[in-house]
């Protein structure tokens, strides 16, 4: 099995077998990626073309000495799924594994039902009104469990300042929503401390 750097150099020279089981290897996990802000499973694969379209397109521009293909690819990702979320009538969702978890917690206690679709609703809402750069910081932490650094390379600022972006969509999204621990819903606000 070759090196993602020996592929991309052998896709260069026009090998199309070479770019073929790049998008072999990272097909999956783009998609699954571009599935945690844009959850329209159509649009996504949409993008996911685009993303694949724009790197065999700019393949040249590569540097292995500046960053591994994996995050030079992420960085295409980061800016299809950006100019996505800016066309008109686009909205992030809340990641579907919070969303389900919270539906569960609502079965398991039917007295609360109503209180969780309400704070369910306003997370959604919390979520969507966060700064695009907020949103993917957080999106790529607390969804794919990605390093601070990790997520620097790929969105390609400081790992300070994806700290602070974290930080502050945290304390974002628990200000907005702080009327529900006023109504005793202290536990599923905090877990937005743990993201």
């Amino acid at each position: 099995m070759y090196s993602d750097e020996v592929l991309v150099v052998q896709a260069i020279s026009g090998k199309q077998e070479a770019f073929e089981e790049l998008v072999i290897r990272y097909r999956a996990l783009v998609y699954y990626v571009i599935m945690q802000t844009i959850t329209d499973p159509q649009e996504a694969e949409d993008i996911v073309q685009d993303v694949f379209v724009s790197a065999f397109g700019t393949l040249n521009g590569f540097d292995s000495s500046k960053a591994c293909f994996k995050t030079w690819l992420f960085n295409i990702v980061k800016k299809r799924s950006i100019d996505w979320l800016r066309k008109p009538k686009r909205a992030l969702s809340v990641h579907e594994e919070v969303l389900a978890e919270m539906d569960i917690q609502a079965r398991e206690n039917p007295e609360n039902a109503f209180i969780d679709k309400e704070f369910h609703e306003a997370l959604k809402h919390a979520f969507k009104s966060l700064g695009e750069e907020q949103r993917l910081c957080l999106a790529l932490k607390s969804i794919e469990g990605l390093s601070y650094a990790e997520i620097a390379q790929i969105v390609g600022i400081p790992i300070g300042t994806v700290r602070s972006r974290i930080s502050n969509a945290r304390k974002n999204l628990i200000k907005k929503l702080t009327f529900f621990i006023e109504d005793g819903i202290q536990c599923d606000v905090a877990k937005l401390k743990t993201y």
